[in-house]
């Protein structure tokens, strides 16, 4: 019977393939390849992270309204003020 922390055959080769992976990864060479030079193809993606009707890459209005509602109930939110030095650092003019 194998040893409950000896990985699996193919538990090692996963292991062994991230190890030996180059350091740092080459984009675009050692996953996979976005076509983000297309115009069509970010013309898509926009438009799908914009577009509310689905859960795909954007949260519905509701699921939004719900999630905010449930953030400013949390105590950290309620003592919140806006005015305090620690909640607004502005930058330094860039040079």
């Amino acid at each position: 019977m194998p040893d409950e922390l000896t990985p699996t055959p193919r538990l090692a080769d996963a292991l062994r393939r991230i190890y030996d992976r180059p350091q740092p990864p080459v984009p675009w060479r050692d996953g996979a390849n976005l076509p983000w030079d297309d115009p069509a193809f970010r013309e898509r993606m926009l438009a799908q992270h914009l577009d509310p009707s689905h859960g795909a890459a954007s949260r519905p209005p509701r699921e939004m309204r719900a999630q905010v509602q449930q953030m400013t109930a949390w105590p950290c939110f309620i003592e919140f003020d806006i005015s305090t030095p620690m909640a607004y650092t502005p930058r330094a003019p860039m040079a």
